[in-house]
């Protein structure tokens, strides 16, 4: 008899508390020493990323490229919510409001 394995979205969204489309959905499986959430994909060619960026391939279906950064609107690393979660560029990122707002980091030019 077959093993059943679970699929890449099911194992994922099973680590993702997933509540009010308005509120982050925190990623709660393996995390690196940094504190972000690591998943392990096995899909694309992809075999590790953070979970934002997995929560982002499967919302719309596809990898961003390595040039562009996903990055959580709301500012919480592991927040895999769709409605946080925006493709940008890395100046895209550093210039975010949100990151700057919370004392993440201070500019030498302030």
């Amino acid at each position: 008899m077959p093993r059943w394995t679970a699929t890449f979205d099911q194992r994922f969204w099973s680590r993702v508390t997933v509540t009010d489309p308005d509120r982050c959905w925190p990623y709660t499986g393996a995390l690196t020493t940094g504190r972000r959430g690591n998943v392990w994909a096995g899909v694309d060619g992809v075999t590790h990323t953070k979970a934002p960026r997995a929560a982002y391939y499967l919302c719309h279906g596809y990898w961003p490229t390595q040039a562009n950064h996903i990055s959580p609107e709301c500012d919480n690393p592991n927040c895999c919510n769709p409605l946080h979660i925006y493709d940008g560029t890395q100046r895209e990122n550093l210039d975010d409001i949100g990151r700057d707002s919370h004392g993440r980091f201070l500019r030498r030019d302030a």
